[in-house]
């Protein structure tokens, strides 16, 4: 059960600027990003601090659940309660354990076509990151038709939305790729583990410690890709 007594903020403002170009002085008013900051805590146990974009709190707390083995599923989650300011949840779980990360069974393939889909979601459609190029993006694509996209100005954030999205949406994480704008390291590499992510897709780069990462846990990593190309680290 999610109480969620926070409503979405915009994620952006226009700010007053002035743009100085040699001699040459123009008023500009860029589109910045907010900032907003939330604390997760499960009875007097504080879990995560988040600085994220002011959006999605919900998700954000239970994909970020999922992704660090408190829960397997929304329904995991006995009650969240998301205060009006939206700056502390509260999480009722059946137990605060974390489950370790278990290898897949075997390496998946990166199917290109749903590459591709993902790619242009992420890298051609009307972001926030168009108006700003102040967020990250993440998106979760699969054959079933599915398609969930969340920003966020953590790359890490943006990621946890986009599972929380899925868990409220009751859809298997296991049946797509997920597709990234940021930097995959060993970390985020364990989230989508535990979250049953089988592929992930960056459009940045990887680290050495988020290959061996990928080996050890049987998930197919690839990086540098734009919908048309992408490279693949030894598996």
């Amino acid at each position: 059960m999610i109480h969620n007594a926070f409503s979405d903020r915009t994620l952006y403002t226009p700010v007053p600027c002035c743009r100085h170009t040699g001699a040459e002085r123009a008023a500009i008013a860029p589109c910045l990003t907010a900032e907003h900051v939330l604390t997760l805590s499960s009875g007097e146990a504080p879990l995560q601090r988040f600085t994220c974009s002011p959006a999605q709190l919900a998700e954000l707390c239970l994909g970020w659940l999922c992704a660090e083995g408190y829960i397997a599923s929304a329904e995991d989650a006995e009650e969240l309660h998301i205060s009006a300011d939206g700056g502390t949840a509260e999480v009722i779980l059946n137990g605060l354990r974390q489950r370790s990360a278990a290898p897949f069974s075997a390496l998946a393939d990166v199917d290109e076509t749903l590459c591709a889909r993902a790619a242009d979601i992420l890298l051609k459609g009307d972001t926030i990151y168009t108006k700003t190029r102040g967020t990250h993006g993440c998106v979760f694509v699969s054959h079933d038709g599915t398609a969930v996209f969340c920003e966020d100005i953590g790359r890490n954030n943006a990621m946890d939305k986009t599972i929380g999205s899925l868990l409220l949406q009751g859809k298997a994480p296991g049946q797509g790729l997920l597709f990234s704008s940021g930097r995959v390291t060993a970390d985020i590499v364990r989230k989508a583990v535990r979250a049953g992510i089988p592929v992930l897709v960056t459009k940045a780069t990887v680290t050495a410690d988020a290959v061996a990462a990928a080996a050890q846990y049987r998930l197919r990593l690839a990086f540098f890709a734009d919908g048309e190309t992408f490279v693949l680290p030894p598996a």
